[in-house]
């Protein structure tokens, strides 16, 4: 019978790497993405602990076969590239597990929005995990972007991050908005994020309604 489990990345692919049948995805000077953050502390924080699905973890004790590759511990910060996209990766990320699904008043006044713009002479590079003949030269299917098995997912990350690439560009969990994991390679800086005020503010809040409405969510009113 097979086995349909997420896998971790072969050792091969950290020493012979398939670059040219890997597609990419290039974002510029003046590009934008958004992120949706907890409104007491600034936007730019880069996870390197045990959570985020394409944090820089290094390996478990059971995975000791990559322990002399030289890989080491970065931080992750999450992204998408439009409003909505930022809002279905944070506040509506689980929102399937309420029944009946809705969005608490407090949330409105906790979370805020930013967008980034890819500064001056600044280029990031992304491995485009939504591509599918990408996701078949690695040998990966679309479990990388939903799988529980999280340190082989942590696995991946440590081979784009060991292969130069600036992140992943992956699909939403539930949603499938366009998203962003951008490694911490000291590229864009807090100063390159414009703050878009809370979600519950004029800016965003309309796009959470309508994101809600298309979901049948309730959103607890204000």
């Amino acid at each position: 019978m097979q086995d349909f489990k997420l896998s971790s990345p072969p050792l091969s692919l950290f020493t012979d790497f398939p670059i040219h049948n890997v597609k990419t995805d290039v974002l510029k000077q003046g590009d934008l993405l958004y992120r949706c953050f907890n409104a007491e502390y600034t936007w730019d924080f880069y996870d390197s602990n045990i959570g985020g699905r394409f944090n820089g973890v290094l390996p478990q004790p059971n995975q000791n076969i990559y322990q002399n590759i030289g890989l080491i511990k970065f931080g992750t910060c999450y992204f998408a590239s439009s409003i909505k996209g930022g809002l279905s990766e944070s506040i509506f990320r689980n929102v399937h597990f309420k029944n009946p699904p809705f969005i608490e008043r407090s949330v409105l006044s906790s979370k805020k929005m930013i967008q980034l713009y890819v500064p001056n002479g600044t280029q990031l590079t992304f491995v485009d995990l939504t591509d599918s003949a990408t996701r078949v030269a690695l040998g990966l299917d679309t479990q990388i972007f939903s799988s529980a098995d999280y340190d082989s997912c942590y696995l991946w990350a440590q081979l784009f991050y060991y292969q130069n690439f600036d992140g992943i560009l992956y699909a939403g969990r539930n949603f499938q908005f366009k998203c962003y994991a951008l490694f911490d390679r000291k590229k864009v800086h807090v100063d390159d994020g414009e703050d878009l005020g809370l979600i519950g503010g004029d800016t965003v809040y309309p796009h959470l309604k309508e994101l809600a409405h298309e979901l049948g969510v309730l959103v607890e009113k204000v």
